[in-house]
């Protein structure tokens, strides 16, 4: 089971063992999270071998998803793209298709994963949010951003915007029967869920399914950021200025659990691998914190750590690919 993940400037982090279910783990990987001015780099980490590769792809790099069927690809969204790369050498092998997005002077790509047929879907976010520009004078974010679309390739390639309006999209995962989609726009402070239609790839009837203690909330846990999907349709929630993964059933809106990440606030994202699919990997963030704070209460930041959740029964599924070639 391998894990992929993107870095816009290389991390570090150290391996340890769980002691209970909802102990965290540290990795540490090869490269120096305090180094600077070092090319957004590529990550394949291989759970069971405790082996780290990284690629540099010398541009901005917003999600990567394997290709359906070839352990050496993946595709990744970037500054001028998606493309199909090869994981080990970093080598482009095919280009799926410029960023749409391309004439915008600040949206960047953000996170994005396969959906069970095999497109991927991927968002985008502003790079200036939060600037007064940006915001209403009620102090509302204004949305830049959208969610997209690719499907196939060469000459039977498909992009196509779904979303628009968007501020920071971010996680976004579908139930094991195929047929609800769920997504975050993180200033919302809430999972949205849509009717899917796997054989179209098209949305509708958008609701609210979770929503998330807001900053004022004696409640908050932080702001939802990336998210993934166990076996029994329950959705993890990284949570960023949160130091947590957060658990819920989105059926009722539920929160089940909350595990904490230790001295690490901007937690992004979480995966669950392993051999068994016990083990929920999640990324931490140091962009933007004081060195002093990254030598004390916020030490673990830009670490990447490992929830072993075996004695609680949770598994997750497996990652869809990227089909390079869809069957029609």
């Amino acid at each position: 089971m391998q894990f992929f993940f993107s870095l816009d400037r290389p991390q570090s982090c150290v391996l340890a063992a769980c002691n209970t279910s909802k102990d965290v783990s540290k990795l540490r990987l090869r490269g120096s999270r305090h180094l600077t001015g070092g090319w957004p780099q590529l990550f394949s980490y291989d759970a069971e071998a405790r082996t780290n590769a990284e690629v540099h792809l010398k541009q901005l790099l917003g999600t990567v998803v394997p290709v359906d069927g070839d352990n050496d690809l993946c595709v990744v969204a970037a500054c001028k793209g998606v493309a199909v790369v090869n994981r080990r050498t970093g080598q482009p092998v095919e280009f799926l298709g410029p960023n749409p997005e391309a004439n915008s002077f600040s949206l960047r790509w953000n996170d994005g994963k396969c959906d069970p047929q095999g497109r991927l879907w991927v968002g985008s976010m502003d790079m200036q949010f939060g600037e007064p520009w940006l915001t209403t004078p009620e102090g509302n974010p204004i949305p830049q951003g959208g969610l997209y679309c690719w499907e196939g390739s060469g000459e039977s390639l498909k992009i196509t915007k779904k979303l628009g309006d968007i501020s920071i999209s971010n996680g976004l995962v579908w139930d094991r029967a195929g047929t609800t989609f769920y997504y975050i726009d993180t200033p919302t402070m809430q999972v949205d869920a849509f009717d899917f239609d796997g054989k179209t790839g098209e949305i509708s009837n958008r609701r609210c399914a979770i929503k998330c203690p807001d900053a004022a909330s004696p409640d908050f846990h932080g702001y939802p950021d990336g998210c993934t999907i166990a076996s029994d349709d329950t959705i993890f929630i990284a949570c960023w200025s949160g130091s947590c993964v957060v658990r819920y059933e989105p059926r009722s809106g539920k929160l089940l659990a909350k595990y904490e990440v230790p001295f690490a606030s901007q937690v992004t994202s979480c995966a669950f691998g392993g051999p068994d699919l016990t083990q929920l990997f999640v990324t931490t963030a140091a962009a933007g914190i004081a060195e002093e704070k990254l030598n004390d209460e916020e030490r673990n930041a830009g670490h990447l750590f490992v929830i072993d959740l075996s004695k609680e029964g949770i598994t997750g599924v497996p990652a869809f690919g990227y089909k390079l070639h869809p069957s029609t």
